[in-house]
């Protein structure tokens, strides 16, 4: 028998590196080198703004504003969801990165890369002895 659903919180990245929307593309692009990451959160004192993206920021001024962008939206989910329903919403919203909160802060992420990793591990467990009847012919 298998273990309960896993939720957002069993497989989010928490406590993410967040910034305010003041900070420059170039420190954004600088600090997700240095943290080897690929989506930022933005957050104001309104609340959760969006995702910068390496993709987006790959192509703007080193000096603009990451909330002058187009920041990419998030599926923002409890950190409580069952991770079938979070990937559900990513799937219908056709979104990659997922945001749990917790009193209105970021708590967590979850990206589709995330996602496919879990995946692959899921798949090891469920096919141990490898691929069988699969030739390419």
């Amino acid at each position: 028998m298998r273990d309960a659903m896993p939720t957002m919180r069993s497989v989010m990245t928490p406590f993410p590196q967040v910034v305010e929307p003041t900070v420059t593309a170039g420190a954004a692009r600088a600090l997700m080198t240095a943290q080897r990451i690929h989506h930022l959160p933005v957050v104001a004192a309104g609340g959760f703004l969006g995702v910068a993206t390496a993709t987006v920021l790959a192509g703007v001024p080193a000096s603009q504003p990451v909330g002058e962008l187009a920041l990419t939206p998030a599926v923002e989910v409890p950190m409580s969801m069952p991770l079938d329903r979070v990937l559900d919403e990513l799937a219908a919203r056709r979104l990659d990165v997922a945001v749990a909160f917790k009193d209105e802060r970021v708590a967590g992420i979850f990206t589709l890369v995330d996602a496919c990793r879990r995946f692959a591990v899921f798949l090891r467990q469920v096919y141990p002895g490898g691929p069988h009847g699969d030739s390419a012919a």
